[in-house]
């Protein structure tokens, strides 16, 4: 969330991380090549869902509040290129909200297992054809 302070006549809810922009990183990153996400240790699959509840995050059922920590496995000049580019997810919510970001390259980050279920209803595999 945004540290500034203020002014009187200012609406916070401006001011605060929502649900759409912490999707909308999670899906820039997946652009990037992310092999593996989670938000504040909780792993993110493909079919995880972000919604909000009153002033704190959904992810799937999990509730999560500041501050976001992203975790990311991927090749780290790529992911971070993705962010930092002129125009891009960082610099537009930092223009637009006054958001604050701390990208750090790790040698080494675990990720939790995806604890969701994954099960298919329609979608069958077929066999290859030759």
């Amino acid at each position: 969330d945004s540290d500034r302070k203020l002014k009187e006549y200012e609406d916070p809810v401006f001011y605060i991380v929502h649900y759409d922009q912490l999707e909308l990183l999670v899906n820039e990153l997946r652009a990037a090549g992310a092999e593996a996400v989670a938000v504040n240790g909780y792993r993110i699959g493909s079919n995880t869902g972000f919604s909000c509840a009153g002033t704190t995050i959904l992810i799937d059922t999990k509730r999560l509040a500041p501050p976001y920590k992203i975790n990311v496995i991927g090749d780290p000049v790529n992911l971070k290129n993705a962010l930092m580019m002129k125009g891009g997810f960082v610099e537009q919510q930092i223009l637009s909200f006054n958001l604050k970001f701390l990208i750090e390259q790790v040698d080494e980050v675990q990720i939790p297992a995806y604890k969701g279920s994954i099960s298919f209803e329609y979608a069958k595999p077929v066999e290859e054809e030759r």
